[in-house]
């Protein structure tokens, strides 16, 4: 039995309902969207490799795009927006004391995180099909990123890989 809300709005929404967690799981995604844009931002006045600066504009372009996208999707179903970052910001560090390494492994932290965010949220989009799908092609966006991330940390010797296990029998 479907519980309807005592909120009823003058503007249709979308032709498919809403779960609480599914309007969570947007606002959510949203929130870390906005944070990953200010971390990759402040990141990118310390980079010093040119590849590397490359990859993270990349990255904040598709952080941006996301960003924007959800910001429609929580619109159309009116869940209220979370507030956004300030439009700039300023550092007062050194950018010589910031080492990329340190950078590249507090990114790939991040897509970490991201990626546990976007599958959690397809595991709870049970009521709504296109959202689930679209969980779907942000984890699918979000391993590639992470895939390609690891290929360059490996080729920079940045990436903590562990130890080989050896049986010595």
């Amino acid at each position: 039995m479907d519980v309807e809300s005592p909120y009823i709005t003058p503007r249709p929404v979308a032709t498919e309902k809403l779960s609480l967690s599914e309007g969570n799981n947007l606002w959510d995604h949203l929130n870390e969207r906005y944070d990953e844009i200010r971390v990759t931002e402040f990141f990118l006045e310390f980079i010093h490799d040119r590849d590397f600066r490359l990859i993270m504009e990349k990255g904040l372009s598709v952080l941006q795009k996301q960003a924007k996208e959800l910001e429609q999707e929580l619109s159309q179903y009116e869940v209220p927006l979370p507030q956004r970052p300030p439009a700039n910001q300023e550092s007062v560090l050194d950018p010589e004391i910031v080492e990329d390494r340190f950078i590249f492994r507090v990114i790939f932290f991040g897509i970490q995180g991201a990626l546990n965010l976007h599958l959690r949220a397809v595991i709870d989009s049970i009521r709504n099909d296109g959202l689930r799908k679209y969980f779907l092609e942000l984890l699918r966006q979000e391993i590639d990123m992470y895939s390609d991330f690891i290929k360059y940390g490996k080729m920079k010797g940045w990436t903590k890989i562990p130890p080989m296990y050896i049986n010595k029998k």
